[in-house]
């Protein structure tokens, strides 16, 4: 038996209303959404009367917020942490709610996301590295309802994210960016891929972010992604499709050759 984990997830849009948290207990999943920490709290734990879950304020740099989920945390007798137990990362993105900014047309969101990852780069010039990683939560959430896994601004993002996580050396960031790599990649293929060469760039400036942080299996399926649509949109006869298999053979080589020095 697992110890019970719940995951607040508290909305960066400027229009959010409520808050939303999920409780993970004994291999079930329960979600719950109200206006306030205490509220969320008390709904997810009528599921396991009597129980203390793990109360988690995902990292991000606001943190007003974060001393107020451990004071509620402190108050009930409960452990708080800034991550989930490995194998619940996913339960810090909040695909239904207020981040998913679902009213917005989809240009409206385009314009968004390029001010959300232009906050993402100067939290990231000021060394704010956990709020550059809360911005790309949002911004992902975002991508993913607006344009879905397999877009060049989803890796864009991704990137971004993955970039912020390994900045920390945090091994827990680096595992939940691992995570949302690995949820973009197990998404259904599209049968034609938008942004060309652009999306190749993408996937492989990810994938050497994944080398980086010695994950070579993620790394190799991520370069695996950029060949594929690399085949779909140019074939297996173009430059681009043969410059992204050297590339992946290359990196691979390299990194290769590192471990062994």
């Amino acid at each position: 038996m697992t110890a019970p984990c719940l995951v607040l997830r508290i909305p960066r849009s400027a229009g959010a209303t409520a808050m939303s948290g999920v409780l993970w207990v004994d291999g079930q999943q329960f979600a719950e959404t109200a206006p306030t920490i205490a509220a969320v709290c008390d709904a997810l734990v009528a599921h396991i009367p009597g129980g203390k879950p793990l109360l988690v304020d995902p990292l991000d740099g606001r943190q007003s917020l974060a001393h107020a989920v451990l004071e509620e945390a402190t108050k009930r007798g409960w452990e708080f942490s800034r991550h989930p137990p490995a194998g619940q990362e996913m339960t810090l993105l909040d695909l239904n709610g207020a981040d998913t900014e679902s009213a917005l047309p989809a240009a409206e969101a385009a314009s968004l996301l390029e001010g959300l990852a232009t906050a993402m780069g100067q939290a990231w010039n000021d060394d704010e590295l956990g709020e550059s990683i809360g911005i790309g939560r949002q911004a992902l959430t975002l991508c993913l309802h607006h344009f879905g896994a397999w877009h060049p601004y989803t890796f864009w993002i991704m990137s971004n994210l993955f970039q912020a996580s390994a900045g920390t050396g945090n091994d827990d960031n680096i595992r939940e960016a691992c995570a949302f790599v690995d949820y973009l990649l197990t998404r259904d293929k599209p049968e034609s891929y938008v942004g060309g060469s652009g999306f190749i760039v993408r996937l492989d400036e990810l994938a050497n972010r994944c080398l980086g942080c010695g994950n070579v299996m993620l790394a190799t399926r991520v370069y695996d992604a950029a060949i594929e649509v690399a085949r779909v949109t140019y074939g297996e006869s173009h430059s681009i499709y043969e410059q992204i298999v050297v590339r992946k053979t290359g990196a691979l080589h390299a990194r290769e050759v590192q471990l062994e020095s």
